[in-house]
């Protein structure tokens, strides 16, 4: 189990603007960096490309490079889960690991496949009573320690690019983004005090096909001028 605490540190910027420049940034699970890949072609490793947050055991993504449970690189670099068995699973050097988000960011630059209908996609998950996912093309649900709570969103278009967001702040209030619009969330929802953790140990498993281009995790809700330069930044992906 892996508490994530705050760090004082700031990153180092590399070149323009990026998620290292972050207060709180844990994870960058950045595009086309840090993936490794089998004979075959399955990801086995998606490196954390933030050198603070490895003060936390060199916390990465891995999996077996399973013809099912592996996803795979696509040539335009985004990594495509591919399969409804595909996930990585959270490591710490080689052993799994659980990470316990009190107040929390986590954006992602991804797309799901044109053909495609987007149905209950989980983006992140322990267990049932743990995970954020998108339900449908126009809305997002979560649960972190079995407490639900659903958004409404404008409509997502598959085939396209898109910027998915899901914070809670020191106070427990939680909100889902679009493409930097906050979701409207259904009545009495969308608050859970940080006492109860969002408890998570993989990323997926996919309904459908995504295309998954950038993962940024935080520990802590983030500005409006982080929100919108981290936007301005995955637009740009």
């Amino acid at each position: 189990m892996l508490g994530l605490a705050a760090s004082a540190a700031t990153a180092t910027s590399i070149g323009g603007w990026n998620p290292s420049r972050l207060q709180s940034l844990l994870m960058w699970f950045r595009f086309n960096h840090g993936i490794v890949l089998d004979g075959e072609g399955d990801v086995i490793k998606w490196t954390n490309q933030h050198n603070i947050s490895r003060t936390h055991g060199d916390v990465h993504v891995e999996q077996d490079g399973g013809a099912l449970t592996s996803p795979i690189q696509n040539a335009d670099g985004s990594i495509e889960f591919d399969h409804t068995a595909n996930s990585l699973r959270f490591k710490s050097g080689g052993s799994n690991t659980e990470l316990n988000l009190g107040a929390f960011s986590m954006y992602w630059r991804i797309k799901f496949k044109v053909t495609d209908t987007i149905s209950s996609e989980d983006l992140a998950e322990k267990d049932g009573n743990n995970f954020f996912k998108i339900v449908s093309p126009t809305a997002t649900r979560t649960k972190v320690g079995g407490t639900r709570a659903d958004w409404t969103h404008s409509e997502i278009q598959e085939g396209t690019k898109i910027t998915v967001g899901f914070e809670r702040n020191s106070s427990g209030t939680m909100q889902s983004y679009v493409d930097g619009v906050a979701g409207e969330v259904d009545e009495e929802e969308g608050n859970v005090d940080i006492g109860t953790t969002l408890d998570l140990t993989q990323f997926g498993k996919p309904v459908n096909n995504s295309f998954w281009y950038t993962v940024v995790i935080c520990n802590n809700a983030l500005t409006t001028d982080e929100r919108s330069l981290l936007n301005s930044y995955l637009d740009n992906l």
